[in-house]
């Protein structure tokens, strides 16, 4: 585990104050459809990889819970490890997942309207 002593320990900060919560949402379907007025605008952007986003977005979430709620990083990696037999998968930072890790820091919006 990290060391948590005084000199190790990131302070995040803005002119308003101490980063305490993040509302954030898990990347899905919805990203790679494109409304048709707006086609001819987008149609040389990047191509979206789902499933590389989705990736990169949990190793991001990761880092969000061990600054922001440390104390579910235990309880991440044992699911985590619960879950590589499942049949979804190890996908318990996905809010319709089973084994889904609520946090009242990092709030994930589909967690807030589901």
């Amino acid at each position: 585990m990290a060391d948590h002593t005084p000199e190790s320990k990131i302070h995040v900060n803005t002119e308003i104050g101490d980063l305490k919560r993040i509302m954030i949402h898990r990347p899905d379907i919805g990203i790679g459809k494109i409304i048709p007025t707006k086609f001819s605008d987008w149609m040389y952007d990047d191509i979206v990889h789902l499933d590389s986003m989705k990736k990169e977005y949990d190793e991001y979430i990761k880092i969000l819970y061990y600054f922001l709620d440390p104390e579910k990083i235990t309880e991440l990696q044992q699911i985590e490890e619960e879950c590589r037999h499942l049949p979804e998968g190890n996908d318990c930072l996905n809010p319709s997942h089973s084994k889904f890790i609520r946090s009242d820091k990092v709030i994930d919006v589909q967690q807030v309207l589901g």
